[in-house]
């Protein structure tokens, strides 16, 4: 029988906020074997396992919406400043999911609110969802870069593809910032 893990859990999304975690062993679900095309809109009971020895149930409502909307809500919902008191920092965070319109525009707003919110460094997180982005998701940390001068950092691994992996590209070639993690899926970098 295939075993399932979770590679990666959306930001806000449903999975998020009942507990699942990116590495869950995903076991079981609604009392049957755990297959990806099982949910039902509406609660499912997902049995999951973190360290493949213990398990745990969880119950979570699906909602009925496509793709693409839960990967546009979920890079608005990973926008953040992370305060870290024990080393005096804040650390801004965004994690662009997809290509979409709505994501830029997201993406280019919370990057202005960071460059006034006091921040330390930037980490703008690649990995997951889809490619198709263009060098334009990149103008609005060009302007920051600009302004204000801090550090940022790219994470990448080989879920990153497509337009993502050419975003990975031009911030090496530009040197918008520093490259964090692994070689990209089409192995570009």
């Amino acid at each position: 029988a295939p075993r399932w893990f979770a590679t990666h859990v959306l930001n806000g999304s449903a999975a998020e906020s009942a507990g699942i975690q990116q590495g869950d062993e995903l076991m079981r679900l609604n009392g049957g074997a755990f297959t990806p095309t099982g949910f039902v809109t509406g609660m499912n009971r997902v049995q999951v396992s973190s360290d493949g020895v213990t398990s745990r149930d969880i119950t979570l409502e699906v909602p009925v919406q496509s793709v693409m909307r839960a990967f546009v809500d979920a890079s608005a919902a990973s926008s953040r400043v992370l305060d870290l008191p024990s080393l005096g920092k804040r650390i801004a965070y965004y994690r662009i999911w997809a290509a979409r319109d709505q994501i830029q525009r997201d993406f280019q707003q919370a990057v202005e609110t960071f460059a006034e919110s006091d921040i330390d460094a930037l980490i703008v997180d690649l990995r997951g969802g889809f490619g198709g982005t263009s060098e334009d998701y990149l103008s609005a940390v060009r302007f920051m870069r600009v302004q204000n001068p801090l550090p940022v950092y790219f994470i990448i691994d080989d879920s990153v593809r497509s337009g993502k992996e050419l975003l990975a590209a031009l911030v090496r070639r530009d040197r918008l910032g520093t490259l964090v993690g692994s070689t990209t899926a089409g192995y570009y970098l």
